[in-house]
């Protein structure tokens, strides 16, 4: 039965004949039977291992088994050893997490390395229907209820449908030799707790709850593909990628879950999301952050843009070089003009007489003052001009100030100061563009 029905899930994976699966191989019970089914089936295989040296000779003696098992059917075989404590205190992860970052890097290497198309691991039913638990206690939408896919971006779970029951009963019958992992007698991790403490009541409850549970997951499965493409529209309508329109979103039928939808790819959780929506129809200016992005609730829009710190750096402006490349990835661009009869008006263009030569570049700070044109002479705050011009917080922190000699001459694409007014049409001039 295990057979078959690892067979009938690999055709639908489409496997080719020139595919190379790479098979995570830990040495238990359910890894061991994977590789043998792939093994019976003649495909193109790999064995992988790791040993994370956390149970001492137990450890060792895993390790052994599964190279024992590749030489003995000409199977290649890598395999790798790690201080998982040592990295774990290192990277400040638990040791569950640890293992895992380590062995998912390493199996990347090795799929780049080796040329294999697909990584197999060996979970199946009763591992999904814990995965599904502890997924619902922690709190979770359709994507987690639904559990593991078969198929994931190159990584296959071909026991997925069968149960840990069937997993014994094939290898008892091909005699197949394996090893138990004794941590897995003891309820200190989450999963253990559900396997032994939940799942056995829940039988109580169902004892054909394996059966209704992966049809359960199938239906979920078919839930959450309709829903993706639903949502993929609204989406589209609404979300260019930079900007949200609040007005359209709170048409939707479900904005709270739309705007988590669009956000989570950026890092913010569902109680970010909430956060944000609650603050929609408060005074705007409101900065929220993921790890990556932040989002800035505007008069009409909330604005998304990567996560940026505001960098405290001032650079003199060569004028005798056609172009200075600025630390924030800009560059400006000095063209020298000789008595031009008019000035072409351009937002992010100043023209400045030649004597002006000790010409610095930042970034805006708080406090900052500048004389605008037409003025004559009186000041007015940086912050002020940047609100008048309806600036998204989002983008105040990017805006740039020219300085003459300390003294703010332009507020680059928003505002030049009367001290640089040119009077004499008949003398050159700088031109200097922002670009």
């Amino acid at each position: 039965m295990v057979l078959i029905r690892v067979k009938e899930n690999i055709e639908k994976f489409s496997l080719q004949p020139q595919d190379k699966v790479l098979l995570a191989i830990s040495g238990g019970v359910d890894s061991m039977v994977l590789v043998d089914v792939f093994r019976r089936l003649n495909l193109n295989i790999g064995i992988a291992h790791c040993n994370f040296s956390l149970r001492g000779e137990e450890s060792d003696k895993d390790e052994e088994l599964v190279i024992a098992y590749a030489k003995r059917h000409n199977t290649p075989i890598h395999h790798i050893r790690f201080d998982t404590k040592k990295e774990a205190n290192r990277l400040k992860l638990s040791t569950q997490l640890t293992a895992r970052k380590l062995r998912y890097n390493w199996f990347s290497e090795i799929k780049e390395k080796h040329n294999y198309t697909y990584l197999a691991t060996a979970h199946h039913l009763d591992d999904q229907l814990e995965t599904f638990i502890f997924n619902l206690s922690r709190g979770t939408g359709i994507s987690g209820l639904r559990a593991m896919l078969p198929l994931n971006n190159g990584l296959i779970r071909p026991l997925l449908n069968v149960s840990k029951d069937e997993v014994y009963a094939y290898a008892k019958k091909e005699s197949i030799n394996w090893r138990e992992d004794k941590s897995n007698t003891k309820d200190k991790y989450s999963r253990n707790y559900i396997r032994h403490q939940i799942t056995p009541k829940l039988k109580e409850l169902n004892p054909n709850l394996l059966n209704t549970f992966n049809t359960t997951i199938s239906r979920l499965l078919a839930t959450e593909n309709i829903y993706k493409k639903a949502i993929q529209k609204d989406i589209s309508k609404l979300f260019d990628g930079n900007q949200i329109s609040i007005l359209e979103l709170g048409k939707h039928i479900e904005p709270l879950q739309l705007l988590y939808e669009i956000l989570k790819l950026y890092h913010f959780s569902y109680a970010d999301c909430q956060a944000i929506y609650s603050k929609l129809s408060e005074p705007k200016g409101q900065l929220f952050y993921s790890k990556s992005h932040q989002v800035n609730i505007d008069r009409t829009h909330l604005y998304l843009s990567k996560k940026t710190i505001k960098q405290d750096w001032e650079i003199p402006l060569n004028l005798s070089e056609e172009k200075t490349n600025l630390p924030n990835g800009k560059m400006i661009h000095v063209t020298k003009i000789d008595r031009p009869n008019s000035f072409k008006t351009e937002k992010n263009t100043l023209y400045l007489s030649l004597e002006n030569t000790n010409i610095n570049v930042r970034i805006w700070k708080e406090g900052d003052k500048i004389k605008p044109f037409g003025m004559h002479g009186q000041q007015k705050k940086v912050s002020d001009i940047l609100i008048d011009a309806k600036v998204p917080q989002t983008y105040k922190k990017d805006v740039l100030v020219l300085l003459s000699n300390c003294e703010i001459i332009w507020v680059v694409g928003h505002c030049s100061s009367e001290s640089v007014r040119i009077t004499d049409r008949k003398i050159s001039v700088n031109c200097i563009k922002l670009v």
